[in-house]
C-alpha cells in the first residue's frame, strides 16, 4: 500500500466503528458515578447559591479544592 491509509479505495473496506454513546446505549446504560461526581452533584447547587458570580470552570475548581481537601472519612460518604 502506498500513500494515505484513508483513499477511496481503501475506505470502500474500511468497517466503520460505532461511536461510544451508542455502544454505551446497546451495552445496558450508563457507569455508576464516581465519589467525586456524586458530590459534585450535591455541591455545584449549594456552591452556585452562595458564590453566583463563579463561573462553571471556577466552580469546578472550587468543587475540586474542596474535594482533595476533605479526609476519606468525609468521602466516604459519597461512595
Amino acid at each position: 500500500r502506498n500513500g494515505a491509509p484513508w483513499t477511496r479505495s481503501n475506505l470502500k473496506n474500511h468497517v466503520l466503528m460505532a461511536p461510544k454513546s451508542a455502544i454505551a446505549k446497546t451495552s445496558g446504560g450508563k457507569k455508576k458515578l464516581s465519589a467525586y461526581m456524586k458530590f459534585a452533584q450535591k455541591r455545584r447547587p449549594e456552591l452556585k447559591a452562595e458564590k453566583p458570580e463563579l463561573t462553571f470552570g471556577q466552580l469546578g475548581k472550587t468543587m475540586g479544592e474542596e474535594w482533595r481537601a476533605m479526609d476519606e472519612e468525609a468521602k466516604a460518604a459519597y461512595k
